[in-house]
């Protein structure tokens, strides 16, 4: 079934403000490649022949491992988005225009794109990573001493997997949208106290994964997990405080990524 023009408006919208929540939710600054090629999936790569010769088997190998190693810069898996999906939506907002079986990248269209969505300032930058592959870039997430300010650094650093969500700053986050009744409620707490244990330094959670990574309950039965992580309050009244729901909206999708 084609997809309806109100539908790409709403897919619009919710690729945007993903993109929007990975800025403004407490990860550190990343560059990802905004449009992948067939041969940035590693899944993608053209098949090799029967026939090739060692020269062809050889440039095969090379730009398989080069797609695997640069895989994870990927917006449109950071999105969880499939690539057909993805594309139409880069084609209909003219990001991308094809010409034969080649894309043409319009640095003004996306800059225009996450404006009209509310983000203004985008970075965005074309860069090689690949000899005589030119890709296009955007910067998200909070920016530190030492953070990268070109992709390239960042790729010559070998930083090429996007960081986690820091969970400690979405915690003091949360805590100062909910005012001191949340702080101090939630540092009384041992259960608080004992989350704190199971954090590494840079604030993400360690351990094992859960095995069911949509649970909302504990074995008891009757504790809220990634709230208890975040230090929230349950006392709160949803109605006195809009923006502590809108902030944790944004925390929980962050923590899904």
């Amino acid at each position: 079934m084609p997809v309806t023009s109100d539908e790409f408006d709403e897919l619009s919208k919710e690729l945007v403000a993903a993109i929007l929540l990975i800025h403004g939710h407490n990860r550190d600054s990343f560059w990802y490649r905004l449009h992948d090629h067939q041969e940035d999936i590693p899944e993608q790569v053209p098949k090799l022949k029967d026939n090739a010769s060692e020269k062809e088997r050889e440039c095969h190998q090379n730009m398989l491992r080069t797609s695997i190693k640069h895989e994870n810069l990927s917006l449109r898996k950071q999105l969880g988005v499939d690539q057909d999906t993805y594309t139409k939506f880069l084609l209909r907002e003219k990001v991308i225009a094809k010409h034969g079986k080649a894309c043409r990248f319009s640095l003004e269209k996306a800059k225009h794109l996450l404006k009209r969505h509310g983000f203004p300032n985008a970075e965005i930058e074309m860069a090689f990573i690949v000899p005589n592959k030119r890709r296009y870039y955007l910067r998200l997430g909070n920016t530190a001493p030492g953070y990268f300010s070109c992709v390239v650094d960042q790729v010559n650093c070998g930083v090429l997997t996007p960081p986690r969500h820091n969970i400690q700053r979405s915690r003091r986050k949360i805590h100062s949208l909910q005012g001191d009744q949340a702080t101090s409620s939630s540092s009384d707490s041992p259960d608080d106290n004992e989350n704190d244990n199971d954090e590494d330094d840079n604030g993400e959670i360690g351990g094992e994964p859960s095995s069911d990574n949509n649970a909302v309950l504990d074995e008891g039965g009757n504790k809220y997990c990634i709230l208890k992580q975040l230090g929230i309050n349950l006392d709160l009244s949803i109605d006195q405080n809009k923006s502590f729901i809108n902030a944790l909206v944004g925390e929980c999708f962050a923590l899904q990524c």
